[in-house]
């Protein structure tokens, strides 16, 4: 391997006695484990409520919950964003005009 390249790294997970092996680069392997487990946390919360759900079906219905969140999440945190926008280019014009005001009195 050259010096150029990053060494991946890998992060393993058990879920329903099953292994799984993500490999990743080394600065998101943190994140990415604690990914791991909130999602297995979560699947086994969704298991025991629902208890004729089978793996699979947790796995999904879990993962959906968490991407309905993010998806949430990112729909008010767009509306934020360009709210700020919005009163930002409102301020300034407000001291644009301010400013060309004070200019002709002089």
């Amino acid at each position: 391997m050259s010096s150029g390249q990053k060494q991946n790294s890998v992060v393993e997970f058990t879920l329903f006695d099953r292994s799984y092996r993500l490999a990743c680069d080394p600065d998101q392997k943190l994140l990415l484990e604690q990914a791991a487990s909130e999602f297995v946390k979560r699947v086994k919360e969704v298991k025991e409520a629902h208890q004729g759900m089978g793996p699979e079906g947790a796995a999904v219905m879990a993962g959906i919950n968490c991407m309905f969140e993010l998806l949430e999440m990112q729909a008010v945190s767009a509306w934020d964003v360009n709210d700020v926008k919005q009163k930002i280019k409102s301020l300034e014009t407000q001291l644009e005009r301010c400013f060309y005001e004070q200019d002709n009195l002089f």
